[in-house]
């Protein structure tokens, strides 16, 4: 979240942050702020944490905007088809 004051308030494909997700090695790439405050609400701020879902078969996420919480779900629920 340091890096959230260099980046621009428009699009910059110039970031790209390395995650660990389920022991797997992600790279995300971050266009701007609001993405990478969606990915600190998502990951840091525990948004999805609290989801009582047990072993779902198919998520729908509706407006998967930066894939976010697409990569939590995929990594919270592996066997899972997932829509975005």
């Amino acid at each position: 979240l340091a890096a959230a004051e260099a980046l621009p308030t428009r699009r910059c494909p110039e970031l790209v942050l390395p995650l660990r997700l389920a022991g797997r090695r992600r790279r995300v790439r971050v266009a701007d702020r609001s993405e990478l405050f969606a990915l600190a609400d998502v990951f840091l701020g525990g948004e999805y944490d609290g989801v009582a879902a047990r072993d779902p078969r198919v998520i729908v996420d509706l407006g998967a905007n930066v894939g976010a919480a697409t990569l939590y779900f995929r990594a919270r629920f592996p066997p899972a088809r997932i829509f975005a």
